[in-house]
């Protein structure tokens, strides 16, 4: 499978049952928030997997065939550039009529039962489950940090492998619609909500925490979102704030344009995104974006990389 390695005992190992995230876990807000926000977009989601993954014969002790450990470069900073996955399936002798060899063929439809951490702390035992459509079998794809066993670490990994399996591994579309009839609109942003007072002794902070293009390869003249990631924390419930968004995009040190937007947040999680018309006549190659998100006087800064290809004459 292009794109893909394997590596040996680092990666391997059994994946854990899943369980319901126990009261003690309850304090970390952020990864429970990130998980929740997820889901959003994935619970009872229908989908079909773009890339073909190789599942071998047998089982383990809870009867579940598995595939090698394949590993990706998602986008973001060095220290979550590289993540691993498994997926693992049910009843493999009725998955064989999707199958060639042993191999699962792209384009199989499943319907998204969420997105589970076995403990929210360090984010260990992700796991997303699915369902096959056509045949009766679930499936699992789990995840882990490069040479970690069973264990994600951090929110910003989470959210570049849920980019990658909605964007690259998948063609997720709403629950209530059909695949072949839906085109994806570019995002809008949300209604902004009435504004509550802030007490001055209340100074929230910013976190800065991903940014992204979507798609990271695009043909010159078509659309791409610029997208960012960000936290604002210690604020009261039900209070917002105004927080200053910037979109650069340059090549080296030559910026081609700046975008800019003020938009209301309340406390929490944020992903905010802006669409870009690629001009048709942009050189093709790789460009940065540069997404700079001001709060109160504190600013923060994240970087994505895309590269832009050329238009078939």
């Amino acid at each position: 499978m292009k794109g893909f390695s394997r590596f040996g005992p680092a990666c391997l190992g059994l994946a854990l049952v899943l369980h319901p995230v126990s009261g003690a876990d309850a304090g970390t807000s952020e990864e429970a928030a990130a998980l929740d926000r997820i889901n959003q977009t994935w619970q009872n989601a229908r989908c079909r997997n773009r890339i073909a993954v190789e599942i071998k014969k047998g089982t383990d002790r809870d009867g579940w065939s598995e595939s090698p450990w394949m590993c990706e470069h998602g986008s973001g900073t060095e220290n979550v550039e590289y993540f691993c996955f498994r997926l693992k399936v049910t009843n493999r002798q009725a998955v064989l009529p999707l199958m060639d060899g042993k191999t699962l063929r792209a384009g199989a439809r499943f319907v998204v039962d969420g997105w589970e951490a076995e403990k929210l702390k360090g984010l260990k035992g992700v796991t997303l489950s699915l369902h096959f459509v056509d045949v009766h079998a679930q499936a699992q794809f789990t995840f882990n940090r490069r040479g970690s066993f069973n264990k994600v670490g951090t929110v910003e990994r989470l959210m570049n492998i849920e980019r990658y399996m909605r964007f690259e591994a998948f063609e997720v579309q709403p629950p209530n619609e059909r695949i072949e009839e839906v085109n994806v609109p570019v995002a809008t942003a949300p209604p902004v909500p009435r504004a509550t007072a802030i007490p001055i002794t209340v100074r929230p902070e910013l976190r800065m925490m991903a940014a992204s293009v979507e798609p990271a390869r695009v043909v010159a003249g078509e659309t791409v979102r610029l997208i960012a990631i960000y936290a604002v924390e210690g604020l009261p419930s039900g209070a917002i704030v105004t927080v200053n968004e910037w979109r650069t995009i340059r090549q080296g040190q030559r910026t081609l344009t700046t975008t800019d937007a003020s938009v209301q947040q309340g406390p929490g999680i944020h992903q905010s995104s802006q669409p870009l018309q690629v001009p048709a006549t942009l050189t093709p190659g790789v460009y940065e974006l540069l997404v700079t998100i001001e709060l109160q006087g504190s600013v923060k800064e994240a970087t994505a990389v895309f590269e832009v290809l050329g238009r078939e004459p």
